[in-house]
């Protein structure tokens, strides 16, 4: 039950956010009584906490399994990026969860941070190899990487110039591997 309810809030989240989202709504999607939802959760701030936890525990999980795959570099590093996560965590959420769970908030930065320095392992590694240039500086693809990131986690930016996270963050990695030369 307990992942039935966290399944029906990542649903409900997508649609009227964190802050709209209610135990009713719960209730009503899942045809429960609120006191079945307080058999496994305190409170809406508890649930939303396990929420995101799950999400950060598999994302982190599942970029672990994503480096040690036989792929191209390339292939990594947009894979890191795109993780898989048991419940999906809309990117329209991230000013509710910087807002309203700090700690939250914190924990996805370090997943972030996780994610660069693991996109910078593999970097380093494909520069001793010889795959890129013995030249580039992987601290400064590292910064690029993160102020980007940083750039985009306000919606904002998106909305202001017409874009999709996933879009730009192809074309980061894109101009990161293969620069903007012909």
């Amino acid at each position: 039950m307990k992942d039935k309810i966290l399944q029906s809030v990542s649903e409900n989240i997508e649609i009227y956010g964190i802050k709209k989202l209610n135990l009713d709504l719960i209730c009503k999607d899942l045809k429960i009584s609120k006191k079945t939802i307080y058999k496994y959760f305190k409170n809406k701030d508890e649930i939303i906490k396990e929420y995101i936890r799950i999400i950060l525990e598999t994302d982190r999980e599942s970029t672990m399994n994503i480096i040690n795959e036989d792929i191209s570099l390339k292939e990594k590093c947009n894979k890191i990026i795109y993780t898989y996560h048991k419940y999906k965590l809309p990117f329209i959420i991230m000013d509710e969860i910087q807002l309203y769970y700090k700690e939250e908030w914190n924990l996805i930065n370090e997943l972030k941070k996780f994610k660069i320095s693991e996109i910078c392992s593999l970097l380093e590694e494909a520069k001793k190899k010889g795959e890129i240039r013995e030249d580039i500086d992987i601290s400064i693809v590292s910064l690029i990487i993160d102020e980007v990131s940083e750039k985009l986690l306000d919606n904002k930016t998106l909305k202001a110039n017409n874009l999709k996270l996933n879009e730009v963050m192809n074309q980061v990695i894109e101009i990161i591997l293969l620069g903007i030369i012909k």
